[in-house]
């Protein structure tokens, strides 16, 4: 049999490449997928209870369970997962919950095409801040859930696996996902599925026939704040039954008010007839509390959103640009904010100019392709879709590309190098790639690149790369194909040339002679080492046969910022 999951590349509803796995569990499989038809990144949910079901030898069909019982609740597992897709794409236009785009039936199977948000869970979101939030903070924080909630059961859906874990924290909001356990509650129906997520299940779960609504929500929504304020996750309700010993968020020193502490255990109420009946309900309930002293409640509430931002701003900087995130049904992914990113500037998601570029990219691209190369550096490229431009499009947008730039065009570092007593005869004349990079995660990387080749003397060479839209020079080669003048001596022009400052100058002028001590030493060893400086240079040594301009050698790099300067030179 072929493996579980389906191979990347293949294409579902003649419209959806998958990329690779986000996460499987016992009922299905999580795919990351690009929609070829709308040019952007979805995530594809497989109807794939592995319990009764195995792939098909092509790798894409699934094969039933041939026993009567399996195949019984094989159909209707699938049905039911086709009647909730239904029912949440209705609900699409509810800020605060992930948006379901299509569902169909393919391979034998069921699929549910969902919105690919970038976040993290708040059980991680939680776990990296140094503290507990104050209740304000919580409810404050919490705000988009509630309203999102509310507007859900109004439609006659509940959630029913309302947890730290299936609230997703954005760059810019929080928003609800996994609705594999959702149904509807204005049917009179009194049996469903026992789902039981310890400390935040309320006891009408625990016993299938009991009667569920909103109030099951509620409770599971209080039990997410107790924790975010006091760090604890709450007993679980079947043992609080038996015995409540849940303490009070005040024992644990909360800054809660009695009114807010009383409505919170309202809505942590083990009996569902005397608990908080609504989100709405739970909402007006709090906003009472803050009517009984407005003006501390005001003063409060500033603080509290202060607070607020400037956590979500400092732990979502490390979270999600430079450690591991949790993202839409748990997968783990790996972000990494380069200084590419950051500059970004007019490109990045929250500015007016991205959509209207990425609309200009598409429409001028003379062709398309996705990244298939997997990075462990800039894994935020993997998958990612590069376009290619015309050199006229360049021009027509009328910006440079946001990659670092020396304040020299490559005519004045021509003429300069000239002056400096080089030969600059053109060998191998513009190289042009102009590439537009729209990045897993939004970002959108431009590269304007023109390469030209120049013999400097007798068995020395430059390459320089500049901006096709500017002439700015973006990098610099130079390298030997035999015995030529000393690297350093060249290395000292070109530096200057470039105008970097004095410092600069030293702590690049130092790996070069770093370098050639150690291409003297090492002999053939092929080990590898990076190291930055103060200055934000990085440093590479890899003395290992490579390939450059067609020439076989040793290269080593010195990098400024993500562009800057780089030395090669053969092994001896």
């Amino acid at each position: 049999m072929a493996g579980a999951n389906i191979p990347a590349g293949e294409i579902l509803h003649q419209k959806y490449k998958l990329n690779k796995v986000l996460g499987t569990g016992g009922f299905g499989i999580t795919y990351l997928a690009f929609d070829e038809s709308m040019e952007q990144y979805v995530v594809i949910k497989e109807y794939f209870p592995s319990r009764f079901v195995v792939r098909a030898e092509d790798g894409k069909h699934v094969l039933h369970s041939a026993e009567k019982e399996n195949l019984i609740l094989w159909k209707k597992g699938k049905n039911d997962f086709l009647k909730e897709a239904r029912r949440m794409a209705k609900l699409a236009q509810i800020r605060g919950i992930v948006k379901v785009y299509d569902y169909f039936e393919e391979n034998d199977t069921a699929y549910l095409v969902m919105e690919y948000v970038r976040g993290i869970g708040l059980d991680e979101y939680m776990n990296r801040l140094d503290s507990p939030m104050d209740f304000a903070q919580a409810w404050n924080f919490l705000r988009p859930v509630v309203d999102a909630l509310e507007n859900m059961h109004e439609k006659g859906l509940i959630h029913r696996d309302l947890n730290p874990s299936n609230l997703l924290v954005t760059e810019d909001s929080i928003k609800v996902i996994d609705f594999g356990a959702s149904r509807r509650y204005l049917d009179n129906e009194k049996t469903m599925t026992i789902l039981v997520k310890r400390g935040y299940t309320p006891p009408e779960q625990y016993m299938g026939r009991e009667k569920q609504g909103p109030w099951t929500d509620v409770y599971a929504f209080c039990a997410t704040i107790y924790e975010m304020i006091t760090g604890v996750q709450p007993d679980p309700s079947i043992e609080r039954m038996q015995k409540d010993e849940l303490y009070l968020p005040s024992s644990y020193g909360v800054e809660i008010t009695p009114e807010e502490e009383q409505v919170l255990a309202n809505g942590l109420e083990v009996d569902p007839s005397r608990r908080i009946r609504s989100m709405r309900k739970l909402r007006e309930a709090v906003e009472q509390t803050e009517e009984k002293s407005i003006a501390a409640d005001k003063l409060s509430e500033k603080k509290s959103r202060k607070s607020l931002i400037s956590a979500v701003a400092a732990v979502l900087a490390v979270i999600l640009f430079t450690a591991a995130g949790v993202g839409y049904y748990r997968w783990n992914a790996y972000f990494k904010l380069d200084e590419s990113d950051a500059a970004a500037g007019n490109y990045s998601m929250r500015s007016d100019t991205y959509q209207k570029y990425l609309d200009f990219v598409k429409e001028n691209a003379t062709e398309k392709e996705i990244n298939t190369t997997e990075s462990e550096r800039y894994p935020e490229r993997n998958g990612s879709m590069i376009y290619t431009l015309p050199l006229e499009a360049v021009q027509e947008w009328g910006r440079p590309c946001n990659q670092f730039h020396f304040e020299i065009t490559e005519e004045k570092l021509v003429e300069k190098m000239k002056n400096a007593g080089y030969e600059m005869t053109l060998a191998d004349q513009e190289k042009v790639e102009i590439k537009v990079e729209v990045q897993q995660f939004g970002a959108i990387r431009t590269m304007f690149n023109v390469k030209n080749k120049y013999q400097i003397k007798e068995n020395l060479w430059l390459v320089s790369s500049a901006d096709s839209f500017d002439s700015r020079i973006h990098k610099v080669w130079v390298y030997r194909t035999a015995d030529g003048m000393k690297m350093e001596q060249i290395w000292t022009d070109v530096i200057q040339i470039l105008d970097a400052s004095a410092t600069d100058r030293e702590k690049l002028l130092s790996e070069v002679r770093k370098t050639q001590a150690e291409d003297a030493a090492m002999e053939g060893d092929n080990s590898y080492s990076a190291v930055w400086t103060e200055n934000c240079m990085l440093y590479y040594l890899n003395p290992e046969e490579a390939e450059f301009e067609g020439q076989t050698g040793v290269c080593g790099f010195i990098v400024k910022k993500y562009g800057g300067l780089g030395a090669g030179y053969d092994w001896k």
